[in-house]
């Protein structure tokens, strides 16, 4: 027996080589997650306009009675409200005008307290 490696070369296979498979680029490998990425973009861009919309549209007038009906209480007074505006973009911001105050004990003199603009921000770290 002799420790020389068996170096016969072997005869051409006969059988048909089997065709390998094209191998993707690992970009294209799963164009499914692309679509479902652009798909979850699109929805949230969509769903914020439709916030933004159900906010300015339905909330606001809810929002304004809200308030007058916490000035009436706070102040035991007739309340009015001329303008009231509400951005949800940089932070919580409040801007209004002509707001008047009138208690239900003086209704026979002028407000007792006239708002001709007001404003207030607050920063969204600062609600929680």
């Amino acid at each position: 027996m002799s420790n020389e490696p068996n170096l016969a070369i072997l005869p051409p296979s006969t059988e048909p080589a089997s065709p390998e498979k094209p191998r993707r680029h690992p970009k294209n490998r799963h164009p499914w997650m692309l679509w479902t990425a652009g798909f979850l973009a699109v929805l949230i861009v969509v769903g914020s306009v439709a916030i933004y919309i159900l906010a300015t549209r339905y909330a606001m007038p809810i929002f304004r009675k809200r308030i007058i009906a916490a000035l009436s209480l706070q102040f035991q007074s007739n309340v009015t409200l001329g303008s009231l505006d509400v951005s949800l973009r940089h932070g919580f911001d409040v801007s209004g005008q002509d707001l008047e105050i009138q208690p239900k004990s003086l209704l026979r003199y002028p407000p007792v307290i006239t708002v001709h603009r007001f404003m207030c921000h607050v920063e969204w770290a600062d609600l929680l």
